[in-house]
């Protein structure tokens, strides 16, 4: 970013009208190569940031969060059953009524092998798959880590979260 500065305050004493000087910045292969730098720290940042956030550590419920408790207990008496079977919970309704949150809950209250998955696009759901994969040191790819819950034989909670 330093160097994307220092090209701009360099140009601004050149005659040139603001347009030009901001292509002529935008164009030359320093500034390029150091923005094209910035991109893939920008990646390496993003994939640390889900490694560390969303892999056994889903975020906390918020601490103003009180209800549901009808739908909590619900989901503790369906996956303290057969625990070696495996268990799927839809929570579904109109957006902002406290599915997260709910899901938040009963996670902080039941789980500690946690694995959040954001499904907003094809792109968040192979992050958070990858995420799983380097953290737990089996690969690097989304399919790694779906192989590496296939085979766990210990109790494990995929998270699934903004599923449309």
């Amino acid at each position: 970013m330093q160097g994307v500065l220092d090209a701009l305050t360099k140009l601004q004493s050149k005659p040139k009208g603001i347009r030009g000087r901001l292509k002529e910045v935008l164009f030359s292969s320093g500034v390029a190569d150091e923005i094209s730098g910035l991109e893939k720290k920008i990646q390496e940042l993003r994939l640390n940031f889900m490694r560390k956030q969303y892999f056994n550590n889903c975020p906390p419920a918020l601490r103003m969060f009180h209800g549901r408790q009808d739908i909590l207990e619900n989901m503790h008496h369906l996956f303290s059953q057969d625990l070696g079977k495996q268990r799927i919970y839809v929570l579904y309704g109109l957006g902002g009524v406290g599915k997260t949150q709910t899901a938040l809950k009963f996670i902080e209250q039941s789980h500690s092998h946690t694995c959040l998955i954001d499904t907003s696009t094809g792109e968040t759901i192979d992050t958070a798959l990858k995420a799983v994969a380097v953290e737990r040191k089996i690969g690097d790819t989304a399919k790694d880590a779906i192989q590496w819950f296939t085979a766990q034989k210990t109790e494990w909670l995929l998270f699934f979260d903004n599923a449309d």
